[in-house]
């Protein structure tokens, strides 16, 4: 059991028990007590043209045993960053009146000297916290320079955080974490506190708005590229540079991925681009759809739960089981993933409402870069631990209990610069029957895919967006025996993934509900070397950060994507007849399809309503070249011509409506696929008919 009276203690004030004079027990004279500032915290000071930050960390709450921080270059009125250091485990001894620290550093720049001492006063409460003074020195003892850093703040970062909202929802405010059952202890949360407790200042900016969607109409969605287009244009504080400030849009309408049993509560939608991490959204209503109704203690909870996890990713921390901590009761986690590895409530009957020991030393004591918004890309230097790798997939399966199989197939060759989209197929291998969660879609973080590139490099397909959504459990038997997912890998967190010539090697992972993972066979593809100036052209004019972007999200009006629509556009006009142009007319076709909302300056909505004749025009021609066996695949194909009926159906023309839909049966019906596929697109087909 720990001492509450050791220097380790898990309080902000240290106690310390003056006992030379007034403590003699045997004449019954009560101890003094004497209340001591901690040194924990943030500390800053210059010397020579540079600043430095000092993060300490050795007593307060959950101490880490660490420290870290940031050199700035001075010049003039002009402060630019340098670089960051942290150290391993610390030495620390303390004394009546001081505390003495010494470490060695890692540094993100080349120095001989990586040693340091750190002596600290030790004050009173009723007095201010000393300043530290910091003296560096190779590894022969040499002494380099002596830094004094005053004492800033107890916490070891400060972040500017803004809140905007839907009209029609509000800003999620407090949580009493007893109100159900827990872990840790009860006590009143909200986004600022549950931050404030990792030892994490978020300050809220006075820019929070209401955003107005009326006009939108009672069945309005977002789309992942109406969400990044609304922070570039609403985020008052949005920057192409790295800065610690983040942006949290708080949903009323749902997002677009938000269909039938799929209920998508949060996201972050920040992934590409020089400066990421910067905006996520929370869908309000779903959650509280979902959990109870409004008010209610579980939605109450959830909602806290996805303002602080989405946030999360905006400091770069990964999902507990990317990590390989599954069975962490971390902020980072999903409660649903923890049951299955337990028992049903036991991730809320445990979960103590904060980030595990090694989230706490990636958004205190990771390197700048590595945690700071706009800094690192997206999952790269994501808050690992030491000696940490990401789950490996690509490890041969020994034996294969679950009851399932999985398969990752794809055509066989493709250009240089054509969208690599493979299909994902979960097959039933008991008979008795078996529940699994049905969003197979690389989005969803169940399944993952390993890319072995010509080079030999190993890299995992990270999708653009994290999708946190509630499971959709699907009953696989004898009758459904399958699931299938196509699904677009060419472009993700780490840019294109198939740039190159060569011959590639994929394996897929599907994480089953009881938290084993299994994998599929390998798969190899080979991506062609262009043998025209046609197929050159067209390469070139696909392969741009913007027109990655756009295939991931099949269109987007944002104009920070303009670029890679001219470049679309360029495609469609001069190389129409080549069969790589289908790609084109897919993402302007299922744009075109749909309304696209833009948060303006002045806190409007504006709507681009739908555009029926050119989404039947492109779409068209999309199933025209698909139907000569030139074009997508079935579901892909699938999914662009309900977007096409729903669009006619909106336009009031069921005549266009039912005729795409009656083409997209006839091609269905030529595919080969097996009875209870064609059977469920049917079933899906006929109900948009009938609407």
């Amino acid at each position: 059991m720990s001492d509450p009276l050791s220097p380790n203690s898990s309080h902000y004030q240290e106690l310390i028990l003056i006992t030379e004079e007034a403590s003699d027990l045997e004449t019954n004279t009560l101890p003094i007590i004497i209340l001591k500032n901690s040194v924990s915290g943030r500390y800053r000071g210059s010397l020579s043209g540079y600043e430095i930050e000092l993060r300490i960390d050795i007593d307060g709450v959950r101490p880490c045993n660490l420290i870290s921080g940031d050199f700035y270059r001075l010049s003039g009125s002009v402060k630019t960053y340098f670089g960051s250091f942290k150290s391993g485990p610390l030495t620390v001894t303390w004394g009546t009146s001081t505390v003495t620290i010494r470490g060695t550093l890692s540094t993100t720049w080349g120095t001989p000297y990586n040693v340091v001492t750190i002596t600290i006063p030790r004050t009173l409460i009723l007095y201010p916290r000393a300043a530290a003074t910091l003296t560096f020195y190779n590894s022969t003892g040499g002494q380099g320079a002596t830094y004094v850093a005053a004492f800033e703040s107890i916490y070891f970062r400060t972040i500017r955080l803004e809140e905007d909202y839907e009209v029609g929802t509000s800003l999620f405010g407090n949580y009493n974490t007893g109100s159900l059952p827990h872990g840790g202890t009860a006590r009143t949360l909200n986004v600022v506190s549950a931050y404030a407790e990792a030892g994490i200042q978020m300050l809220l900016t006075t820019g929070t708005d209401a955003v107005p969607t009326a006009d939108a109409g009672s069945n309005a969605i977002w789309t992942n590229a109406e969400l990044e287009t609304a922070m570039h244009h609403h985020f008052s504080i949005v920057s192409d540079t790295p800065q610690w400030q983040t942006w949290l849009l708080a949903c009323k309408s749902k997002h677009e991925l938000t269909t039938g049993g799929s209920t998508l509560f949060g996201i972050m939608f920040d992934y590409t681009g020089t400066s990421q991490r910067q905006g996520c959204a929370v869908f309000q209503t779903q959650i509280n759809s979902y959990y109870g109704g409004a008010g209610s203690n579980d939605a109450n909870r959830h909602t806290l739960y996805c303002y602080v996890h989405e946030l999360g990713h905006s400091f770069n921390l990964l999902h507990s089981w990317d990590k390989g901590r599954p069975d962490s009761l971390s902020w980072m986690n999903y409660d649903w993933k923890y049951d299955q590895r337990h028992s049903s409530g036991s991730f809320w009957a445990n979960f103590a409402f904060q980030f595990d020991n090694l989230e706490l030393v990636h958004i205190r004591h990771d390197y700048r870069n590595s945690v700071i918004m706009g800094g690192d890309n997206w999952a790269t230097n994501a808050g690992f631990g030491t000696g940490e790798e990401r789950l490996d997939i690509t490890q041969p399966i020994i034996e294969n209990r679950s009851g399932l199989a999985l398969d990752l197939s794809a055509k066989a060759t493709f250009a240089l610069g054509e969208p690599v989209v493979v299909k994902l197929r979960l097959q039933l291998r008991d008979l008795n029957g078996k529940t699994v969660n049905a969003k197979l879609h690389p989005n969803f973080d169940l399944t993952k895919i390993a890319i072995k590139k010509p080079s030999g490099e190993v890299v995992t397909y990270e999708p653009l967006a994290e999708h946190l959504a509630g499971p959709q459990w699907l009953n696989l038997s004898e009758a459904n025996p399958s699931i299938s997912e196509s699904a677009y890998i060419g472009y993700g967190k780490d840019g294109f993934y198939f740039d190159q010539p060569g011959t590639y090697l994929l394996k897929a992972g599907y994480h089953t509900p009881e938290g084993a993972l299994i994998s599929s066979s390998d798969l190899t593809i080979r991506v062609k070397f262009p043998v025209s100036a046609q197929e050159q052209a067209i390469a070139e004019l696909y392969l741009g950060d913007e027109q990655g972007k756009l295939f991931y999200l099949l269109g987007s009006d944002g104009k920070h994507l303009q670029k890679g629509n001219d470049a679309f556009d360029t495609v469609l006009e001069k190389y129409g007849d080549d069969p790589l142009s289908v790609y084109a007319a897919l993402v302007h076709g299922v744009n075109a399809a749909r309304d696209f909302k833009q948060v303006t300056a002045d806190n409007q909505v504006s709507i681009r309503k739908h555009n029926a004749k050119l989404a039947n025009k492109l779409i068209g021609k999309v199933f025209q070249m698909s139907n000569e066996g030139n074009g997508v695949d079935h579901i892909t194909l699938n999914y662009a011509m309900c977007k096409a009926a729903e669009c006619h159906h909106k336009s009031g023309d069921k005549i266009a409506a039912t005729k795409t839909l009656e083409d997209l049966k006839g091609f269905l019906d030529k595919q080969h696929l097996e009875k209870h596929e064609l059977k469920k697109a049917h079933a899906k087909i006929d109900t948009l008919l009938h609407d």
